[in-house]
């Protein structure tokens, strides 16, 4: 099974306002003013097409071909300039160093806890001192959520969708069937499988201060305030040390 490749052709269509893009990008130009940023795990673009017209040069990186596909054609419908990169946010390497580094829409629950370190030490490497790094989470409380709703589907004209959740081993995994019509009378049948871990706030503190990073806040991803004991999802803010 592969994530994000047939289904890339309908993300932002299913994702539809789940997510506070708007209002996410406006906590990142509120950090600051940035000449450049990256985008890791940018998938449809949306964040970093939003980031460029707010003025700043964007490279978005992603691990998915399709995904990139689809933000190209967004970059283009909005007339923004913007490099993609296909790449492993874990292990990717630019030739430039960053003063902003950004990662939305759940990008670090696809990372395993034992990846963590990798990641955040990889990108302290290619930040500029006193450079942002910008992040949420969807706590472990959401995801459990989302595996008690067990199975939902889509079905439209041109496509089906099933999808099955379930928790196993401590994370969410995502099973979805997509059926796609390509005549009358035919489909194509594509099987994609995501994963998501939950990450706990503690092990996220303590692995962003051992990479170089100052914890500068951590928000409640719906209300943008500081947040409580009970959150869907985590908005941090970290800047790297000098």
């Amino acid at each position: 099974m592969q994530s994000y490749s047939a289904l890339s052709n309908y993300y932002d269509e299913l994702m539809g306002d789940d997510y506070p893009y708007n209002e996410v990008v406006a906590h990142i130009l509120s950090c600051g003013q940035f000449e450049k940023g990256l985008d890791l795990a940018c998938g449809s673009g949306r964040t970093t097409v939003l980031l460029s017209r707010a003025g700043i040069v964007m490279t978005g990186v992603d691990i998915s071909a399709s995904m990139l596909t689809q933000a190209c054609a967004a970059a283009r419908k909005k007339g923004q300039k913007i490099t993609f990169v296909q790449g492993d946010m874990c292990e990717f390497k630019p030739s430039l160093k960053y003063p902003l580094v950004t990662i939305t829409c759940d990008g670090v629950n696809y990372v395993s806890p034992d990846m963590l370190r990798n990641l955040f030490e990889n990108i302290s490497s290619y930040m500029d001192d006193g450079g942002y790094l910008i992040f949420d989470v969807s706590t472990a409380d959401k995801l459990e959520d989302l595996a008690e709703q067990d199975q939902f589907f889509i079905d439209e004209d041109d496509v089906t969708l099933l999808w099955e959740n379930r928790f196993e081993k401590g994370a969410l995994v995502m099973d979805i069937t997509l059926f796609e019509r390509v005549s009358d009378d035919g489909y194509v049948r594509y099987d994609e499988q995501h994963i998501q871990y939950p990450h706990d706030d503690a092990a996220l503190r303590k692995l962003l201060e051992k990479a170089g990073f100052k914890l500068v806040s951590v928000l409640d991803g719906d209300t943008f305030q500081k947040a409580g004991n009970y959150c869907d999802r985590l908005l941090y803010t970290a800047l790297k040390e000098t």
